[in-house]
């Protein structure tokens, strides 16, 4: 929330204690941004694109169609170009000491 723009290269890892359809919505966003859910085994589930920003309530929530464990923003149109398609499998590497 609040930021004017997603550098490229930057976004934001949501992790999840379990798998659901957490919905996700744009109040107080100022950019759109690619929402993309992914399930235990890290493949992309669900892309939302260009979801547009929401500066008052009620906005309207975005989910995917099945359960989903990680969730991750990128800038808008974004993930299309890093490969965050339906199916793709996303590999996180962890850097040391985190």
């Amino acid at each position: 929330m609040f930021r004017e723009e997603i550098p490229d290269g930057a976004g934001m890892l949501f992790v999840f204690d379990e798998s659901d359809r957490h919905p996700f919505w744009m109040y107080r966003c100022r950019t759109a941004l690619d929402i993309v859910w992914l399930d235990e085994e890290w493949r992309v589930l669900h892309v939302a694109e260009e979801v547009p920003p929401c500066a008052e309530r009620p906005c309207p929530s975005y989910e995917p169609p099945a359960p989903a464990r990680y969730v991750i923003e990128v800038g808008p149109g974004r993930a299309r170009p890093l490969g965050l398609v339906p199916g793709a499998r996303v590999v996180v590497e962890r850097e040391e000491g985190r």
